[in-house]
């Protein structure tokens, strides 16, 4: 059971492809037991023909509907869902609606349809929203299962500094007591700093009051991972770039696992 039961408002992102779909029935899903007040965000350039007096907008609703009708076998009583229509730029768009409705977190998929040089597995639509926009963003790929997630995997090299309020948003979006968390060490050499050290102990002090069933620390350099059993979701820094790259890149093949298994992604910022 939450123990937070503040109203958690969440921000999903919608161009009404299947994809769209796909998120919308995870995100009620894993939002079941939450009281929640989703926005679903459109976002359209602004209209480049004068006389179109509003027929942009006119022409989502029947789209909107659909999304509406999509998730509503995925909602409960405790759920509230608006659509909502922008014209405007994309990133500027979502960062004004995030600050005007407060929102707690962003759901959106990924599309894989442009590429970052730096992040090969993700669009860039999709890589400007993790970095660009202060907020949590949880990515949801297509082949995502739909499901409550039970083993939670958090990659991490230790090379930046984390607070308790960074992970707030766990307790606020999973109910986590009757799940596993391990702390996946993914070092860029073999000895640790004296800073990488303690940043190690505090974030293991951290999440030992985060209430999961049980946490545990693997190397990457020393276990044998196979993630497709071990874990079915991550949870990243989101300022942790160097850990960011390397999961989605071909270059390291453990990292790059959590990847291939198309885990869904919390992506913490703070």
């Amino acid at each position: 059971m939450h123990l937070d039961l503040r109203v958690m408002n969440v921000l999903v992102l919608t161009d009404f492809s299947e994809i769209s779909e796909h998120i919308l029935k995870y995100a009620g899903t894993v939002l079941h037991d939450r009281e929640v007040y989703f926005t679903l965000l459109n976002i359209q350039l602004p209209c480049s023909n004068f006389n179109c007096r509003g027929e942009c907008k006119d022409l989502t609703e029947p789209k909107f509907d659909k999304n509406l009708k999509t998730i509503k076998p995925f909602l409960d009583e405790k759920h509230t869902i608006k659509p909502l229509f922008l014209e405007g730029r994309y990133i500027e768009s979502i960062r004004k609606t995030v600050e005007s409705h407060e929102i707690d977190l962003i759901i959106l998929g990924n599309s894989h349809s442009y590429q970052t040089s730096n992040a090969s597995e993700l669009d860039k639509k999709t890589f400007d929203i993790i970095t660009k926009i202060k907020c949590h963003v949880l990515l949801v790929s297509k082949y995502s299962e739909i499901k409550i997630p039970e083993k939670f995997v958090l990659p991490t090299d230790f090379s930046i500094s984390v607070d308790h309020k960074l992970f707030s948003i766990i307790k606020q979006l999973y109910s986590v007591e009757t799940s596993e968390l391990s702390v996946l060490s993914l070092p860029k050499s073999d000895k640790m700093s004296e800073r990488q050290s303690l940043t190690k102990e505090r974030i293991n002090r951290i999440v030992s009051n985060l209430d999961f069933e049980y946490i545990k620390n693997i190397n990457a350099a020393n276990d044998n991972l196979h993630t497709e059993k071990m874990f079915d979701s991550g949870i990243i820094f989101a300022r942790n770039l160097s850990i960011f790259n390397r999961i989605f890149s071909k270059s390291h093949q453990t990292a790059q696992h959590i990847s291939d298994k198309h885990l869904p992604m919390l992506f913490l910022h703070g």
